[in-house]
């Protein structure tokens, strides 16, 4: 991943390990990353400063293993299922593309006689309706988000809803504002545009899946302490933000001004709320533009765009990882291409911090500069939603929003 000729966007996640910057950089040899095995069984790696949140990265995938034989003589093992090796409770027996994955159980897993599953089957279907026939059959005994999607009239039937199970995880959908380029590199008319949105109308009627309005950054799930920024649906401060912000461009309107999001029903109906917000609070009509995933992460890489719909899982377990990312605009993550030198500082004074509460003080300072700044602007942080058979015991999902297939039972 630190090697300058591997393309590996999430390289940056390795930064804190003394010299990994600037080998990745081609500033230094890969010889001189701190990492080296003291003997057989001990890696020694060595920190550029103190992390509080290492550990959460070593247990995030950027370190899973991979064997070294295998990858150097086979270096498209990834896309051939019979090549792949697992040290997880279950190994890929098989893989039919769009269509099924059957997973089964490792006899070398080193807790294999806790695991009570013998294999994992996850079938691969287009139609949500279809699933949630054979799910009410007995065909499914575990259906939901991430792996699956519910249609409109699960949603829309609230005793139906009953039987849905809610698990908070570390994801949150946003608005991004292109701030390289007019209307929103002025931060009245970003703060304007944020203040305009009722996130819990969109709860309420729109998601309905139990999601938490973000009225900040850090998702709950990494930080308890979560703090409310400003007030949901504030159109007076939208109005009075917008009428400075013209003022500073000295215009009377925007012009064109263009929402990108990825073409699905949900999208378009959020889309669409979003639109008519706009609309009612400053006056401002937004042209709604659906693409595919592919082309939203290329144009927002080239800056193509005025605002875009986007989402984020955190990688590791600690709020660093969301806040990180805006320290470079340069950094495929940071959608609104922004940078500001005394955010950076505001990071660089949480690295520094002598222990956990100080940290995580200074971590709510860059957070708030971040709201202040507005260069996103969250909408709701996310559940996972699943419809569980009753008969299924030991599901959980993570904050991160892993599965642990390794805990499930099956009851006769």
């Amino acid at each position: 991943m630190l090697d300058p000729r591997f393309p590996a966007p999430d390289a940056y996640l390795l930064y804190p390990i003394k010299n990994a910057k600037p080998v990745k950089e081609g500033k230094l040899s890969l010889d001189q990353v701190a990492i080296h095995a003291k003997d057989v069984k001990t890696l020694v790696i060595e920190l550029e400063r103190p992390t509080p949140y290492f550990l959460q990265i070593l247990a995030s995938s950027v370190f899973l293993p991979i064997k070294t034989d295998k990858d150097q003589s086979m270096p498209n093992w990834a896309t051939q299922p019979e090549q792949i090796i697992s040290n997880g409770p279950f190994t890929l027996k098989s893989w039919k593309f769009n269509q099924e994955m059957i997973f089964e159980k490792n006899p070398h897993y080193h807790r294999a006689s806790q695991v009570q599953l013998g294999h994992v089957f996850i079938d691969i279907i287009e139609r949500e309706m279809a699933v949630l026939h054979m799910y009410a059959n007995g065909y499914f005994d575990l259906v939901g988000s991430p792996l699956s999607f519910f249609p409109c009239e699960l949603i829309d039937d609230l005793e139906k809803r009953k039987f849905l199970s809610f698990y908070p995880v570390a994801n949150t959908k946003f608005l991004a504002f292109n701030t390289a380029s007019s209307p929103f590199h002025n931060t009245q008319i970003r703060r304007a545009f944020a203040y305009a949105i009722h996130r819990k109308a969109l709860i309420d009627h729109i998601t309905r899946f139990n999601e938490k309005e973000a009225l900040n950054i850090i998702p709950p799930v990494l930080f308890s302490e979560s703090i409310a920024y400003f007030s949901d649906g504030d159109f007076s401060k939208a109005k009075e933000c917008f009428q400075k912000g013209l003022e500073e461009l000295q215009i009377k309107d925007l012009g064109k001004v263009v929402f990108m999001y990825v073409a699905n029903e949900r999208n378009h109906t959020l889309a669409q709320a979003l639109q008519q917000m706009w609309l009612t609070v400053l006056g401002v009509h937004v042209e709604l533009q659906q693409v595919e995933f592919k082309t939203l992460h290329e144009r927002s890489a080239q800056g193509d765009f005025s605002i875009g719909l986007f989402a984020w899982v955190a990688d590791y377990g600690d709020p660093m990882n969301i806040l990180e990312r805006f320290t470079d605009k340069s950094n495929h993550r940071n959608y609104p291409k922004w940078e500001n030198g005394h955010y950076n500082r505001l990071i660089e004074m949480a690295h520094q911090g002598a222990g956990q509460p100080q940290y995580l003080e200074k971590l709510k300072k860059a957070e708030g500069f971040l709201i202040e700044e507005m260069p996103l602007t969250c909408l709701f942080h996310e559940n996972y939603t699943f419809l569980i058979q009753p008969y299924v015991k030991g599901f959980a999902v993570s904050p991160l929003g892993h599965i642990y297939f390794d805990q499930i039972t099956i009851e006769p």
